[in-house]
């Protein structure tokens, strides 16, 4: 997990966040939108694949464990709205917030093969 570096500026009485030094090329932008407290996104990895999670209303965790099994947690909301997810890195997604709302921007196009869906699996390829 790598932090994010943006601009935060007020304009009329309102704040712009700004993201202009993005560690990848955007290829693909998806967004979940209204997710109802305690719904879970369950886990996946990607071997290539990097992404930028972007909580724009509410409160979103990701559990996140990397292939030695290190586990971290991030709460992303107003206060702290983004995280970068990188490549090799398992993650679930739980909403903490009624009509939370999470942008992804992401690195790759969507591949079925790019994705890891077994956690055991995951754990014992240690590429």
């Amino acid at each position: 997990m790598k932090k994010i570096d943006y601009k935060k500026i007020l304009n009329c009485g309102s704040y712009l966040h700004v993201l202009d030094k993005l560690p990848f090329k955007v290829k693909r932008i998806y967004y979940y939108k209204t997710l109802k407290k305690k719904y879970t996104r369950y886990g996946h990895a990607h071997k290539k694949l990097k992404q930028v999670y972007i909580c724009l209303s509410g409160s979103i965790q990701i559990n996140m464990i990397n292939r030695n099994n290190n586990k971290t947690t991030k709460v992303i909301n107003k206060n702290n709205p983004f995280v970068i997810i990188k490549e090799n890195i398992w993650r679930e997604i739980i909403v903490l917030k009624d009509k939370s709302s999470l942008l992804v921007l992401a690195s790759e196009n969507y591949k079925e093969s790019d994705y890891i869906r077994n956690l055991s699996e995951f754990l014992q390829n240690k590429k």
